[in-house]
């Protein structure tokens, strides 16, 4: 079984925001490349008796140039934002909690997005 956040880089993937295991990754943001994805579990609300879950997913992006990461930020909202995913183990209504988070210049000058949302679903 995969999980949700494994789902959500390959819906990424499909969606032309970028491609797994190159520009995509899951749980963490690997040193290079500069033009990077990850996508992790950022906790949720317990599960109620009905069954549907809330989980909370974060999306970083990461970028050399401030413009080119501002886009893919803005795609990464495009493909999640207010839209209904049919995942391999999840169908799920995903929703932005906020608008993306510019976090800043890290240390190495690669500029930083940070995109949160609530997945709604029942597997």
């Amino acid at each position: 079984m995969s999980l949700l956040i494994e789902e959500i880089a390959d819906e990424l993937e499909d969606q032309s925001v970028g491609v797994v295991g190159t520009s995509i990754f899951v749980t963490r943001l690997p040193p290079s490349p500069a033009d990077a994805i990850a996508v992790s579990d950022n906790g949720g609300a317990p599960t109620a008796t009905t069954g549907i879950k809330n989980r909370k997913v974060q999306v970083l992006v990461r970028n050399d140039s401030y413009s080119d990461g501002a886009a893919k930020a803005a795609a990464v909202m495009t493909a999640m934002q207010n839209n209904w995913l049919t995942l391999d183990t999840w169908t799920v209504y995903s929703r932005a909690d906020a608008q993306p988070l510019y976090l800043g210049v890290e240390e190495n000058g690669l500029h930083t997005w940070s995109l949160n949302f609530t997945i709604t679903g029942k597997t």
